[in-house]
C-alpha cells in the first residue's frame, strides 16, 4: 500500500456572482467546467489531496462540510466515503482518502466555499482489496472455477444416475 499526494490549485475566474472555477492537478494546465481533472487513487493505495485556492481574495473554504463526497456520479446529497478533512475556513483544504472500499468506486464530491459558488469534480478510487475473497468470485478466474464446480456436480449426478440404472438392470436378471 502506497501513499500518494495530489495537489490541486483552484482558480476563481470572473466575478463572484458569475464566476467559474478552473482546476490544475499537480501543476498541470488549468481546466474549466465540464473538463475538471479527475483524481485517481490506485488500488490498495491511499491519497492526500491538498486543495489550494489561488488568488483567493475573500474566498475561503466553508467552515463545515467544505468537502462533501458520495459514491456514484450524481452530485452528493449527503457527506460520506473514506475521507477525513482538515482546513475548513481557510484557503487550503487537505482531504485524506483512505480508499477502503472493497472494489473500485467513483466518488463525486463538492467543495463548498464562503463567498463563492460550489465546485463538483470526481475522485476515482481503485479500491482497497483487489485479489481478496470478496472480489475473487467476480474475477475471470473465480467465474471459471464456479463454472467448473457446477460442471463437476452435474457430471457426478449423471454418473450416479447411470450407476443406479446399471444396478437396477443387474438385479432384474435375464
Amino acid at each position: 500500500m502506497a501513499a500518494g499526494t495530489d495537489n490541486i490549485e483552484l482558480i476563481p475566474v470572473g466575478k463572484p456572482t458569475g464566476m467559474d472555477w478552473h482546476m490544475s492537478l499537480n501543476n498541470g494546465n488549468p481546466q474549466g467546467p465540464n473538463s475538471y481533472p479527475e483524481v485517481s487513487v490506485k488500488a490498495k493505495d491511499t491519497d492526500s489531496i491538498t486543495f489550494t485556492i489561488k488568488h483567493p481574495g475573500a474566498i475561503k473554504f466553508a467552515d463545515t462540510d467544505a468537502f462533501c463526497a458520495q459514491a456514484g456520479t450524481t452530485k452528493p446529497t449527503a457527506c460520506g466515503g473514506p475521507f477525513t478533512i482538515s482546513g475548513g475556513g481557510t484557503t487550503q483544504l487537505v482531504v485524506k482518502d483512505a480508499n477502503t472500499d472493497p472494489s473500485a468506486t467513483t466518488y463525486t464530491y463538492v467543495l463548498n466555499f464562503k463567498n463563492a459558488k460550489q465546485l463538483d469534480p470526481i475522485i476515482k478510487n481503485g479500491g482497497c482489496c483487489i485479489g481478496t475473497a470478496q472480489n475473487f468470485w467476480s474475477s475471470p478466474t473465480g467465474v471459471a472455477l464456479e463454472i467448473a464446480a457446477v460442471a463437476l456436480v452435474i457430471a457426478f449426478l449423471v454418473w450416479r444416475v447411470v450407476l443406479s440404472q446399471r444396478t437396477v438392470n443387474r438385479t432384474k436378471g435375464p
